[in-house]
């Protein structure tokens, strides 16, 4: 069937790529239909913030109140925010808008803070898409960002401070095995050059390639002739 899935890129921006080639089947047009679905990108990220909250206990209600345990409940009575210690009780800490509380008991860059942040967005955009587009799509922009800040995070951050607390040793080791190298490699073609200058003492007559190959014949060198030729010249 002329539908492949192949990955594309590389490092972190490796990702699986669909490719669908003809004749066009009834499969091949189920899977560009399923390619090019007209889903609205706010209900994409609407619906990934929204479950994030859920499974974390936060009411969906506008107004709530963050709690001493750090739980947030809603359903607050109506006029609260006249005297809210007499009305929401001694346990809590903060109340007001929902999301703005998440941000605060689950932090900022916590997961459930991002999902917070998404919804704050998109209820701006929405509000602003008729009477300020403007303003809409520099919002829109901002969550694009908000959205790609998020997934690297959660993907890639854990890596980049492990990578980042073992770089130092494996740069240093990698110093100490170049160093090493390079100390081998110039004791064995100094060997290559003593082995030349017995030869050449004792037979002068021998042209340098006859000597180069006498050498490795001699040192039992696993370089090739060129390179060997290349080291007696020196």
């Amino acid at each position: 069937m002329p539908i492949v899935k192949k990955m594309r890129g590389t490092g972190i921006t490796e990702h699986e790529l669909t490719v669908i080639r003809g004749p066009f089947g009834q499969k091949e047009r189920e899977a560009f239909a399923l390619m090019f679905q007209n889903e609205p990108f706010d209900s994409v990220i609407d619906g990934w913030a929204r479950a994030i909250l859920t499974q974390a206990g936060v009411p969906g209600t506008k107004w709530a109140k963050l709690n001493a345990d750090g739980t947030i409940t809603g359903d607050l009575p109506d006029g609260w925010e006249k005297d809210p210690r007499a009305m929401l009780g001694a346990d809590f800490v903060k109340a007001g808008n929902t999301l703005g509380l998440v941000v605060d008991g689950f932090g900022v860059d916590s997961l459930e803070g991002y999902a917070a942040r998404a919804l704050g967005k998109l209820d701006i955009i929405r509000a602003a898409l008729d009477r300020a587009p403007k303003e809409a799509a520099e919002y829109s922009f901002e969550l694009g960002l908000l959205m790609q800040e998020c997934f690297m995070k959660f993907r890639h951050e854990a890596n980049a401070q492990t990578g980042a607390k073992i770089r130092p040793q494996l740069i240093e080791r990698r110093d100490r095995a170049n160093a090493t190298r390079r100390r081998e490699s110039t004791l064995h073609h100094n060997k290559l050059r003593q082995e030349r200058d017995k030869i050449i003492k004792n037979a002068p007559h021998l042209t340098k390639s006859a000597v180069a190959l006498v050498v490795i014949n001699r040192t039992k060198t696993a370089l090739s002739f060129h390179h060997v030729r290349k080291i007696l010249r020196t």
